[in-house]
């Protein structure tokens, strides 16, 4: 219990960005935040991520999964990089990428020409 306790203490004062589940939504501390505090060397933090399935029989389902990235390096660039295996078809896949220019958040819309499928 002592443990958990002084775990949960030193936590609290981390400057650690609060969770924002809004996807196309980005807040204006996600855009500014240069460096985690926890883990000053990291590369890149995975700000918030939710999985759903959905079982419909036996055979079939739905997977929805949602991530959502801030790349702090460049080295954490390839962390950006997403293969998802499936035996069925994928009936829809978007990624935005976020970036400042002059003071605003600009949005990039990923292009059909960055998907590639392979069998």
């Amino acid at each position: 219990m002592f443990v958990l306790a002084s775990v949960c203490l030193s936590a609290q004062r981390m400057n650690v960005p609060r969770v924002n589940p809004n996807f196309g939504k980005p807040t204006k501390e996600e855009m500014l935040m240069s460096v985690y505090e926890p883990d000053s060397t990291a590369a890149v933090v995975c700000l918030y991520k939710e999985t759903k399935v959905t079982y419909f029989d036996i055979q079939s389902m739905l997977y929805q999964h949602k991530i959502r990235l801030k790349i702090l390096k460049e080295s954490g660039l390839s962390h950006a990089l997403v293969s998802i295996y499936s035996r069925g078809e994928i009936e829809k896949l978007t990624a935005t990428a976020y970036n400042m220019v002059n003071g605003e958040v600009e949005s990039t819309i990923m292009g059909a020409n960055e998907v590639s499928a392979k069998r």
